[in-house]
């Protein structure tokens, strides 16, 4: 039994350690084949391509909001906006949604690699809004600044390409334009909240 035991400690030992104990981290390989994920700014688009993608093409008004995380039962759903449940409503000028635009499709990774992660964590409180002129949201993009961690009500919404620094660009953003609830991530959980 006593060998048995070693012999699969051993199995498992040996399938455990890396195939090369001289390899480096993967961070290291990656930067080796050229990727980096980090943001860079490309003047790629000017504002008047920028305002033709969707859902800038469709929005009268575009909106940054807050609400309190309720697992699976957000006050944006589809075409509709429970109001009363919002936190703080910000409608944006035309300055501060050519800097949006700015921020979503000129920064760039620098080369991209072919593995991608995705964080579970998801607790939005935050939202973008594309409200066209007869009061319809059109598309939204529920947001989790805890997580680090954005979701369009469509993929159509996500065009812009994504890089490491994208999500925290937003978030200051967000601090700019006065929205508080959920962009401060000292807070876990606040007053009111479903966690479960």
């Amino acid at each position: 039994m006593l060998m048995k035991y070693l012999l699969f400690t051993s199995l498992l030992l040996f399938l455990r350690r890396p195939a090369d104990p001289q390899s480096p981290p993967s961070d290291v390989i990656n930067k080796r084949k050229g990727v980096d994920e980090n943001c860079v700014y490309k003047k790629k688009y000017s504002e008047t391509q920028r305002l033709k993608f969707f859902p800038f093409n469709v929005a009268d008004t575009v909106m940054l909001v807050s609400f309190r995380y309720h697992r699976n039962n957000y006050p944006i759903d589809q075409h509709d906006i429970s109001y009363d449940s919002l936190i703080e409503k910000r409608v944006l000028r035309k300055a501060e949604i050519a800097q949006l635009t700015d921020i979503l499709y000129n920064n760039v990774a620098k080369r991209h690699g072919n593995i991608a992660s995705l964080n579970m964590c998801f607790f939005p409180r935050n939202a973008i809004l594309f409200i066209d002129k007869t009061g319809l949201l059109r598309a939204y993009l529920l947001i989790c600044f805890h997580c680090d961690r954005y979701e369009a009500s469509s993929a159509d919404v996500d065009l812009w390409d994504p890089c490491n620094q994208k999500v925290e660009m937003i978030h200051r953003f967000f601090v700019a334009a006065g929205i508080q609830f959920g962009t401060d991530r000292t807070m876990q959980e606040y007053p009111g909240e479903e966690s479960n």
